[in-house]
């Protein structure tokens, strides 16, 4: 336990600086203060390309572990098993990583206000969302 204790304290100095009284303050201004790294997922790998990350919104809850608080890009899904097209969804921060998409950002309001969209799983519910449709065809072959 001295061990864990020391090795907590040295951390909380290393980041937060010699003065325990500013720990709290300190911590709560990196929160608010994170990126989403560019094509970075939950593994710790560092961003592609430092210049396309994209500053966070200042979460509800800034404590890590929570839907509210997600460092990285995260699918979460609640289906209610006896009307999955009920269910609900919210990616963190949007469904595209492209620079310059409107997606890239477009449920970052929801993820901040701790809400989730629709995400029916029938093909009937699903069409009722449809942003753009695009058929495809392909010609016939002999």
């Amino acid at each position: 336990m001295e061990t864990t204790l020391r090795d907590a304290c040295n951390a909380a100095v290393r980041k937060y600086g010699e003065n325990p009284d500013q720990w709290q303050a300190r911590a709560l201004e990196a929160a608010h203060n994170r990126t989403e790294a560019y094509y970075a997922g939950l593994d710790g790998f560092p961003s592609l390309d430092a210049e396309q990350d994209l500053p966070l919104p200042r979460a509800i809850c800034p404590d890590g572990g929570t839907i509210y608080s997600q460092t990285g890009q995260a699918y979460t899904q609640f289906v209610p098993l006896d009307a999955p097209d009920e269910a609900r969804s919210i990616l963190p921060l949007g469904e595209s990583e492209r620079p310059g998409q409107r997606h890239r950002s477009s449920t970052a309001a929801l993820w901040t206000e701790g809400k989730v969209h629709p995400a029916p799983i029938s093909r009937k519910a699903v069409e009722r969302y449809a942003a753009t449709r695009k058929t495809l065809t392909y010609p016939n072959r002999l």
